[in-house]
């Protein structure tokens, strides 16, 4: 209620929103608890079937790390959410403001809070209810994570069991098995039912507050009471996001390295990258090009709209500011960024046909692992891809989110100033041209970083998967057995020929890009260098530069590492002679 009353105040209105939408996730996240505790209990009660027990003492030992992983972040999370609530419960305390009777939050209660016993009691329930709040947020999040562990547990349990199958009983075993295998799938998907909604409207909140909360930064004193506070809490929500994405990908992974009785899908490893891309209009269904139906007119409408449109209107705005050396400084460094990203666009689009090949080619029985522990060999270049693809969301999210309310922060929206600096065919200072031409420049910049990211990202993973086929095809050497030797050579020769057209594919898909990309980059970050020398330090246009500087560096260090990554295996199998 206490926004309807300070709207007026962007620093006061900043500084209660960041902590609103935080405690109504926490309520969402109680509404859907509580509303699905039957489900919860059934999940708990399937945990006890003999089926997921473990049938001797060693096996406890396959899937006890996890489980004591799970107890160390359970114990770590504490540690930021701890001297949060601690510092917020007696802030008013140790800045004196308690003297004016100044809350621990700002709220609006039907009394007057300025005096006593009113305000002692005010105080206790704010403190009470901060606490009570965030260790049931922690909690409950704690708890998803947990049914996330289980589900890699009960694969590390299955994996067991059919590596010992035996001979004795072996229909028996088998039979058990696969049986175990169809409890696990409906129990993974009955976790997933319980917190499907809850997980999305964490990451779109926590993006959010993130977001506000660099901006607290800049507003309040360094050092002080208040600054730590809000470290501890950046500290706390960028812990709530890892245990989701730690754990989900914990379960994704072993269930698709221990699913034995299925070949290795591949395209499940970059499933988010690929979700992402068919939303923005660069993934058509299925293994097929663009096709004249609905998809193709909505890529064409939603690329051009948002990036070709957008880049023009900045790019025509060079004309009328070319005299001017800070603003065509403040131009060039990000349409440099957006022209590359239409540029990608025109080369991802044409070359659609050649991607989904290289897709279709990853399927095909040569490249698929031949056993289950060959599946570990490659494992960590896919964990370390899936890790980067998460990291890199973390620099261009903050960015995006200080562009998106700069001028609103600043003051300057009064002024009818725009995120981004841009010609138009009609008056933008007026009402509802201003508002319209806001939201499609916000539309715009997100829909392109978005883009660009992704496409970065399945650069970075074509190359991740040739270093994979290298890791399985020096395994296939290193065992090459007496008995087929010949046969077993000669399919490691094609194998190896055939890792070196895909590989030679993936060059020709992105050799352009990357080598715009690499050019680009340099001249943006000298550019941004300059910026930075012309604004107010710790600024939240300065903070929002800093954060535009990482997602840059980030981006090259997508293509020199797993680039390098890729040189070094293929180095390694020449040693080997092939």
């Amino acid at each position: 209620m206490n926004i309807f009353f300070v709207y007026t105040d962007l620093q006061a209105l900043t500084a209660l929103v960041f902590i609103t939408i935080t405690d109504l996730m926490a309520l969402v996240k109680v509404y859907y608890f509580v509303r699905n505790m039957k489900q919860l209990k059934n999940l708990m009660v399937t945990l006890d079937e003999k089926l997921f027990q473990p049938k001797h003492l060693d096996q406890k030992f396959v899937f006890i790390s996890g489980l004591k992983f799970w107890k160390f972040t359970y114990v770590f999370y504490h540690f930021p959410v701890v001297p949060t609530v601690s510092a917020w419960a007696v802030y008013p305390v140790l800045d004196g403001s308690a003297k004016d009777y100044r809350l621990p939050f700002s709220a609006w209660y039907p009394y007057n809070t300025k005096i006593s016993p009113f305000y002692q009691i005010t105080y206790i329930y704010q403190i009470v209810s901060i606490w009570f709040m965030a260790f049931a947020a922690l909690n409950m999040d704690t708890l998803m994570a947990a049914l996330m562990m289980f589900v890699g547990a009960q694969c590390d349990i299955l994996a067991d069991n059919v590596k010992n199958l035996g001979h004795t009983e072996y229909n028996t075993n088998l039979l058990e098995c696969v049986k175990h295998h169809k409890k696990i799938l409906s129990f993974a998907a009955d976790c997933n039912k319980f917190f499907d909604k809850i997980a999305l409207g964490q990451f779109f909140t926590s993006a959010l507050t993130l977001a506000l909360t660099m901006f607290q930064l800049t507003v309040v004193a360094p050092l002080s009471s208040e600054f730590y506070s809000l470290l501890f809490y950046t500290g706390a929500m960028t812990t709530e996001i890892f245990l989701y994405c730690w754990f989900g990908n914990e379960a994704e992974i072993k269930f698709s390295i221990n699913n034995k009785m299925d070949k290795f899908d591949w395209k499940l490893v970059i499933k988010a990258n690929i979700v992402s891309l068919k939303v923005l209009g660069l993934w058509p269904e299925g293994n097929e090009d663009y096709k004249k139906n609905l998809y193709t007119l909505y890529a064409f409408i939603s690329l051009n709209l948002f990036i070709n449109g957008h880049n023009f209107f900045q790019a025509m705005n060079i004309f009328f500011v070319y005299t001017d050396l800070e603003a065509l400084t403040a131009i060039i460094f990000i349409t440099i960024t957006d022209v590359l990203a239409s540029i990608k666009v025109y080369y991802f689009v044409r070359n659609m046909k050649q991607l989904k090949n290289l897709m279709v080619t990853l399927e095909e029985k040569l490249f698929q692992p031949k056993h289950f522990d060959q599946k570990f060999v490659f494992m960590s270049g896919l964990n370390f891809w899936k890790f980067t693809y998460v990291v890199y969301h973390f620099p261009v999210v903050p960015t995006l989110s200080s562009w998106t309310v700069y001028p609103v922060v600043d003051g300057s929206a009064k002024d009818y100033r725009l995120p981004f600096s841009a010609w138009y065919p009609y008056n933008t200072k007026i009402s509802p041209f201003y508002q319209i031409t806001y939201i499609y420049q916000v539309l715009c910049i997100w829909f392109l970083a978005l883009a660009t990211l992704n496409m970065d990202t399945l650069i970075a993973a074509l190359m991740m998967f040739v270093g994979a086929q290298c890791d399985i095809l020096a395994d296939n050497v290193k065992n090459l057995v007496h008995a087929d030797y010949g046969t077993n050579l000669l399919e490691c020769m094609h194998h190896h020929r055939e890792i070196l057209s895909f590989a030679e594919d993936c060059n020709k898909f992105f050799d352009k890009v990357v080598l715009g990309q690499f050019f680009t980059s340099a001249l943006t970050l000298a550019l941004t260098m300059f910026q930075l020398t012309l604004i107010a330090p710790s600024s939240s246009e300065f903070y929002s530069l800093l954060f535009y500087t990482t997602s840059m560096t980030t981006e090259i260090f997508l293509y020199c590492w797993f680039g390098n990554e890729v040189e070094i295996k293929v180095g390694d199998m020449f040693l080997m002679k092939l």
